[in-house]
C-alpha cells in the first residue's frame, strides 16, 4: 500500500516499485500455485504513453490535442444537459388513439 501512486482512488493500480523488486516477490511465490507466468519482458510496448509523451513535447500537437478534449468535453457536457422529455403514460395512450 505504501508503493501506491494514486493514495485517494485504491482502483487506480500505479505503484513505485523496481523491477528487481517485482522479479524478487514472483520468485517468492508459488508459480502455478499463485500465478502463472506466459512471458515475461521489460520491454512495454506502451504505445499511448509514448504517443502522450510526444503530444508533450511537440507545442503543435499538444495545441491540436487540447482542441479536439475541449471540444469532446463541451459535447459531452451539452449531451448531459439536455433537457429530456417524457410523457405519462396516459398521455401515450391518447396520442395513439388520435393517430
Amino acid at each position: 500500500m505504501a508503493m501506491q501512486v494514486n493514495k485517494l482512488n485504491p482502483r487506480k493500480e500505479f505503484f513505485r516499485v523496481s523491477l528487481t523488486d517485482i522479479h524478487q516477490e514472483i520468485e517468492r511465490l508459488k508459480q502455478g500455485e499463485d500465478f502463472i507466468v506466459k512471458a515475461w519482458t521489460e520491454l512495454a510496448i506502451a504505445t499511448e504513453y509514448k504517443e502522450s509523451l510526444d503530444i508533450d513535447s511537440d507545442p503543435g500537437k499538444k495545441e491540436k490535442w487540447l482542441t479536439r478534449q475541449s471540444a469532446l468535453a463541451e459535447r459531452v457536457q451539452r449531451k448531459d444537459t439536455l433537457p429530456l422529455s417524457v410523457s405519462s403514460d396516459s398521455e401515450t395512450a391518447e396520442d395513439n388513439e388520435e393517430a
